[in-house]
């Protein structure tokens, strides 16, 4: 999907962007280019849609949290969210995200991943402004699942190096 890239820098505060906790523009125009992010227009203000999928795992009767998001320019966003999430690419089946974000966020194999189980726990809807682009309303079509990894996959924390440069960490809770 095409967007008229002035027509969006003119309706959101971009002076905001790439500071303090918020992505970069360019981070959104790459989101939009991938298909992660469509931008829909209602009453002349641009609308994020994303579908993602939230993943709580857990191992040793402990759950996984990202704890922290540290940018290319050494800004630190705390997060303390449990749980894994990945915005789903376009036409991706939401268990097939669930072993993705598996694989990209904590490393693991897909042989590693055989004969783990997951398990559906619902799908939600919210609308929001985007913490990580402000002025940016968001609706999220968000789906929820739940994994039980085994010991022989635990690691006190654990890093992913994300799109340009950014690092998320997780550990335990």
């Amino acid at each position: 999907m095409t967007v008229d890239v002035k027509k969006l820098e003119h309706a959101l505060p971009v002076h905001a962007y790439g500071k303090d906790k918020a992505k970069s523009f360019r981070q959104l125009l790459n989101e939009i280019a991938t298909g992660e992010t469509q931008i829909i227009w209602q009453e002349n203000r641009p609308i994020r849609l994303l579908s993602i999928v939230v993943v709580k795992v857990h191992c040793r009767d402990k759950t996984l949290v990202e704890d922290r998001q540290v940018f290319p320019d050494g800004r630190v966003r705390y997060r303390g969210i449990e749980g894994l999430s990945e915005k789903l690419h376009p036409q991706e089946e939401h268990s097939k995200g669930v072993y993705r974000a598996l694989q990209e966020e904590l490393g693991f194999s897909a042989d590693e991943l055989q004969g783990i189980s997951i398990q559906f726990l619902g799908r939600e809807w919210e609308k929001k402004e985007s913490l990580s682009y402000p002025g940016l309303e968001s609706h999220y079509d968000t789906y929820t699942y739940e994994v039980h990894i085994p010991d022989t996959l635990y690691k006190p924390e654990y890093t992913e190096l994300c799109e340009e440069g950014m690092h998320s960490y997780f550990t335990w809770k």
